[in-house]
């Protein structure tokens, strides 16, 4: 195999160490053009261990020609392609070498296991990509003409969006403990060596670009984590001037005020609370009325407002005064997390209720005694009208029955006299139902309803 180039040449002397270790034919041009000097010896090598050789026919301005001789054996078993997992495919990479044929051979070998590859040759350019799209993981050179491999790491390391991507050195030679710690304290996190093993190159890439998904997603738990802790940071802030403000209006106000958790258990009261009971502990009821406790539970089994009337004491006093307690559930999604109470005085107002009471009480007895010696007064009054009305009733009823008999026995071609007759049946008729209505007026203690007179 011999590969041809119309190059600068090479004279005698240069042809004669070209194939040692660490030369090259002008080694003024290596920072230009790269390399280490150790392409053709290593190629020497690999020939001697197929069995052949290697060597070069040139002259100086005419080119050169490489070539070599190989034994070779036929294949028996031809290797499977490697595929990738399915999450892994299209995984994308970044190439950055100087040396366009090794950065081909890279290329061609990630993507024959269905990599995204992406190829820079310079630092510069590995740079200007990494900043435009993402990559999952990074190939670098260490050694190029502009910026080393060392170089472009702590550039990329320093992107905010790039800074987790794992990146990998390439060497052909470098494996010494100084350059290996030189890539990793510049953000690389591992190196793989010229020629490449495809086994060992899928092995790490598959490794790190876990590794990479992992730190991406732990990533975003940190954030999430971040963003939950603020979250309840500001709804505990919110939460405690919500308190701060109850507990100002609770202080403000001239009852006894209260707030308990949902249990029952008391967590504050205000300054008249002190005046009654100590912080854990209930104000003293009148001995065979319903416990402060007993309130509490009832309220706490209904899960809703509950209002009593409590007769409790100061502390150290005798008497008991009367209060409306008042307690008022706080609910987050329909479940109690809080309970808000307060004590009303209203002692004034039920002893001024029970006195009205009484006074009310009282004056109905009195009315109804009066009414009692009324109907007998009246039962009284009753038997003189009924007895004076038979005597009123009695003429008048002589008069009508008489003047019915003239009128039809004697005068009845007289019409003059007729009327005048009619005149008196009809006036003593009149004075008959006077007689009943003054009469049934009489009737105090009656039920009948009043009739319609004329």
């Amino acid at each position: 195999f011999a590969v041809r180039d119309t190059g600068v040449g090479l004279t005698s002397e240069q042809m004669a160490r070209l194939f040692q270790s660490f030369q090259q034919a002008d080694t003024s041009t290596s920072r230009k053009y790269g390399g280490t000097g150790l392409g053709l010896a290593i190629s020497k090598q690999l020939a001697h261990l197929m069995q052949g050789d290697v060597g070069v026919e040139s002259e100086p301005g005419s080119g050169s020609t490489f070539w070599f001789t190989a034994r070779l054996g036929k294949v028996r078993n031809v290797p499977q392609r490697r595929l990738l997992a399915p999450d892994l495919r299209n995984c994308r990479v970044l190439v950055m070498d100087d040396n366009e044929l090794s950065r081909g051979v890279l290329h061609e070998m990630l993507s024959n296991m269905h990599f995204d590859v992406s190829e820079a040759a310079t630092g510069k350019q590995a740079l200007q990509l990494a900043a435009d799209k993402p990559f999952e993981v990074v190939f670098l050179d260490w050694r190029m003409p502009d910026m080393d491999g060392f170089e472009v790491a702590e550039a990329i390391s320093g992107f905010n969006k790039a800074k987790d991507i794992p990146i990998i050195f390439l060497s052909a030679v470098n494996t010494e403990k100084r350059f290996i710690t030189k890539g990793y304290t510049s953000g690389g996190i591992d190196y793989v060596v010229k020629p490449f093993d495809p086994d060992i190159l899928l092995l790490k890439v598959k490794t790190f670009y876990r590794l990479y998904e992992q730190t991406l997603e732990l990533n975003n738990i940190q954030q999430e984590l971040k963003a939950e802790i603020e979250y309840r940071k500001q709804a505990e802030q919110h939460l405690q001037y919500n308190v701060e403000e109850l507990r100002s209006i609770l202080e403000s106000i001239p009852n006894i005020a209260f707030t308990a958790q949902s249990n029952g258990t008391i967590e504050y009261v205000n300054q008249h609370w002190h005046q009654y009971a100590s912080m854990y502990t209930f104000p003293e009821t009148m001995p065979g009325t319903e416990s402060i406790a007993t309130c509490f539970q009832k309220a706490i089994a209904s899960q809703s407002q509950y209002v009593a009337e409590v007769m409790i004491k100061k502390q150290g006093a005798h008497d008991y005064r009367y209060h409306l307690l008042s307690m008022t559930p706080v609910k987050k999604a329909d479940v109690v997390i809080k309970w808000v109470g307060i004590f009303t005085d209203i002692n004034e107002q039920k002893l001024a209720a029970e006195t009205l009471e009484q006074k009310v009480t009282e004056r109905t007895t009195a009315l109804q005694e009066a009414n009692k010696e009324l109907e007998v007064a009246n039962t009284e009054l009753r038997q003189f009208a009924w007895i004076t009305s038979h005597d009123l009733q009695e003429p008048l009823r002589k008069i009508q029955i008489f003047s019915h008999v003239v009128k039809d026995k004697h005068l009845q071609n007289d019409e003059k006299a007729q009327n005048y007759i009619d005149k008196v049946i009809d006036s003593s008729s009149r004075m008959t139902q006077l007689i009943q209505d003054l009469l049934s007026y009489t009737k105090l203690s009656a039920s009948q309803a009043f009739q319609v007179t004329d």
